[in-house]
């Protein structure tokens, strides 16, 4: 029943996303939050979090805001290229529940400002077989992705899933690799050159790069209940992939080429918090964008709808036992 009132096609899909989301950001509406959990952020970050952070009430409504409007434009990606087959909300919903299910990612992260440039960029590069000017499509996803490593360090590393995801959509060849190419470093351009001017080459690159890139994460920390959810979302993943392949063949070639994008993205960004010396939870915002299709997938062609109505009352129930747990010390 939970899961269906977000199959529909209707404006109602809409509304019942704004209230799940809603009733997530209660609790820490409700509790006096610090503005940040993560003190290991980019230098452009640090700014933009010091330009408002006087200015408490903005924190909630701003992550909401962003986490919102990626879920809807993640949404259409996903109905435009026809993965499931039918129009839903359930992408948007599983990106809300996954972006959403670690209480500190309700805060104002780099994470979700990241995310705001790397979910554009994601439709961009799923869509631009059809473009017909393909250099500048290109271009424009390197863009995005650079700019969004400016926030948050860790999407630079997508590079390399943009080039591979240029070879399995069709795209891959040297003026696009070379176009791409541009299109990461250019941003960084201006960047070192406004530091090299200033003096602080060297002290931007402490900053930025040799305090945070660490092979292997220092500290690994975990709660109980964190744990329990992420071995129910590993085990519907698992049933989600099962479902996928067993059912593969009944898709059109270049929905599977856009599956098999999604899964690298997936396993990419599993292996970036591997070079990181904190592991910033903030990566899951971007594990919501292979996993809510697949999600999405198990959960529409699942018969037993009960089954779906328990997977979805253990999650609540856990994410409510981490939110009272990470929000209590903070009661007003």
């Amino acid at each position: 029943m939970i899961i269906n009132l977000f199959k529909t096609n209707q404006v109602s899909g809409i509304i019942f996303l704004i209230i799940f989301q809603v009733l997530i950001f209660l609790n820490p509406a409700f509790h006096d939050v610090p503005l940040r959990y993560n003190t290991e952020d980019t230098i452009l970050y640090n700014i933009l979090f010091e330009s408002w952070a006087n200015i408490k009430w903005l924190n909630l409504p701003l992550s909401f805001v962003l986490i919102f409007t990626q879920a809807m434009v993640y949404n259409y990606l996903i109905i435009q290229l026809n993965l499931l087959g039918r129009t839903t909300y359930l992408p948007a919903f599983f990106y809300l529940l996954i972006a959403c299910m670690l209480p500190g990612n309700l805060l104002f992260n780099s994470g979700v400002v990241a995310a705001s440039f790397i979910v554009p960029a994601v439709y961009i590069l799923m869509t631009a077989p059809a473009d017909k000017r393909p250099l500048r499509t290109v271009f424009n996803i390197a863009i995005l992705f650079s700019t969004g490593s400016l926030f948050y360090l860790q999407a630079l590393f997508y590079f390399p899933f943009v080039l591979i995801a240029m070879a399995i959509l069709g795209m891959f060849s040297f003026r696009t690799v070379m176009v791409s190419f541009t299109g990461f470093i250019l941003p960084y351009v201006y960047v070192v050159s406004y530091y090299f001017w200033i003096d602080d080459l060297a002290g931007y690159w402490e900053r930025q790069y040799a305090k945070l890139i660490h092979f292997i994460p220092v500290n690994f920390p975990f709660h109980w209940a964190e744990l329990v959810l992420y071995g129910i979302i590993i085990i519907i993943l698992i049933l989600s992939l099962i479902k996928y392949i067993t059912t593969r063949f009944t898709l059109k070639v270049i929905q599977r080429r856009i599956y098999n994008v999604f899964t690298l993205f997936f396993i990419i960004s599993i292996l970036i918090p591997l070079f990181f010396k904190e592991a910033h939870k903030q990566q899951v915002v971007f594990l919501a964008i292979p996993m809510g299709v697949y999600l999405s997938f198990y959960f529409l062609t699942l018969r037993r709808q009960w089954v779906a109505d328990v997977f979805a009352i253990i999650l609540f129930i856990t994410i409510a036992v981490l939110q009272i747990e990470f929000y209590q010390p903070f009661s007003k």
